[in-house]
């Protein structure tokens, strides 16, 4: 769980003087893209570093620059490690180490104030295969969310789409469901077996398997999103009143925060209610029986349109808003509009972070409501210095 592929872009490049030592001389590892048209989308870009790609544009915004990175594969080798919160002064340091003669990070404002450009959250459903096979059948009959559309073109391939615009490519925000194991053995990035048996990595016992859900935003969806968030119960402002604040919203150090990624997260598992139990057929429609506040013709309604949402049937009467009213029903009753021929149980995030290695469950525990002041005081800190702290904070 946590970020994955996150691109953080800054302004103003030229006006960090000495600019020489900004950006090591423009060497064969740089690669210029020239625009005839617009000069100023003409840039520099460099991917002599594995699992970096840096841009540099000259005529735009007095020197801009971008850095893509991925932070588990950065941190851990490997971008099934799920880290959501880490030490940015430890991140820097790393940083500059891997990306020396390429670009002096240290020489411009902390990484911390970058503006994210782009960012991937996701997080690992973890359970037998059966368990696995079956919700992922039943996120490929869901009603997507709203403004969303439903692209099952990979769905044999073992991946599933929502996208907010007519293509995947257009799209300012797309959610991902797919097999995580099944992804890495066919890049020939590792074999599925082997990750039985890494336990710093992610803890999966034989036979089971893993279900990646990631969210990917641009920038502006990301802005409203982090802006609903400050207006959520769950928003903590962990910046400090002296420290000068970022000129950009939805900074690194935003973005890169544990509440705001459950944040994401939790808003499209409720959205495509998967947080509720799966349940079968029969058991659903027991229910609706049951109920004691709902008339005979309700429940007659309402079970046709369950059957038209599972596809039982192909035309019903009903209205969209109604059969959300229905979906909206069953939500409050706790479970799921689509049915299995078994029962689920609803995808937790709690139980998800419960579940991660206890290196990242540390990681995660020591740096959650971290802030500049604190990443100095923990900087370097090892398992047993993490263990100690968080032993002290659950003692008080």
């Amino acid at each position: 769980m946590g970020i994955d592929k996150i691109t953080i872009s800054l302004d103003g490049v030229k006006s960090h003087p000495p600019f020489n030592h900004v950006l090591w001389p423009l060497t064969d590892d740089w690669r210029y893209i020239e625009n005839k048209e617009n000069e100023y989308v003409s840039r520099y870009v460099n991917d002599s570093i594995e699992g970096f790609h840096v841009e540099y544009m000259p005529n735009t915004k007095k020197g801009y620059l971008s850095l893509e990175l991925n932070i588990p594969g950065l941190l851990f080798g490997d971008n099934i490690a799920s880290i959501y919160s880490y030490n940015m002064h430890d991140l820097l340091d790393t940083l500059n180490h891997k990306l020396n003669g390429v670009v002096a990070l240290c020489e411009l404002p902390h990484l911390r104030f970058w503006r994210v450009s782009k960012v991937e959250i996701n997080t690992d459903i973890i359970g037998g295969k059966e368990y696995i096979d079956k919700l992922y059948t039943t996120i490929s009959k869901v009603r997507p969310p709203k403004y969303f559309k439903l692209d099952r073109s990979y769905k044999d391939s073992g991946t599933i789409y929502f996208h907010n615009r007519k293509t995947r490519k257009d799209s300012t925000t797309s959610i991902k469901f797919y097999y995580k194991l099944k992804e890495r053995a066919d890049t020939a990035i590792r074999s599925r077996s082997s990750y039985y048996d890494c336990k710093d990595l992610i803890n999966l016992r034989l036979g089971e398997e893993v279900l990646r859900y990631e969210v990917k935003m641009r920038r502006d969806d990301l802005k409203r999103m982090y802006q609903r968030y400050m207006g959520s119960i769950v928003y903590k402002d962990k910046r400090i009143d002296f420290i000068p604040r970022s000129k950009f919203d939805a900074s690194f150090e935003d973005i890169f925060n544990y509440d705001f990624q459950l944040f994401v997260l939790n808003e499209y598992i409720k959205e495509l209610h998967l947080d509720r139990t799966i349940t079968t057929r029969i058991r659903l429609f027991e229910v609706i029986d049951n109920s004691k506040i709902l008339s005979p013709k309700y429940k007659k309604n309402m079970k046709e349109g369950l059957r038209f949402l599972n596809g039982e049937i192909r035309r019903t009467k009903l209205s969209s808003r109604t059969l959300a009213k229905y979906i909206a029903v069953l939500d409050e009753w706790g479970y799921h509009y689509i049915y299995s021929d078994t029962e689920l149980t609803g995808v937790s995030l709690q139980g998800i972070i419960e579940g991660l290695p206890t290196i990242q469950r540390q990681i995660n525990q020591l740096y959650k409501d971290g802030n500049i002041m604190t990443d100095v005081w923990y900087s370097k800190a090892t398992p047993e210095v993490m263990e100690q702290v968080l032993s002290r904070r659950r003692h008080n």
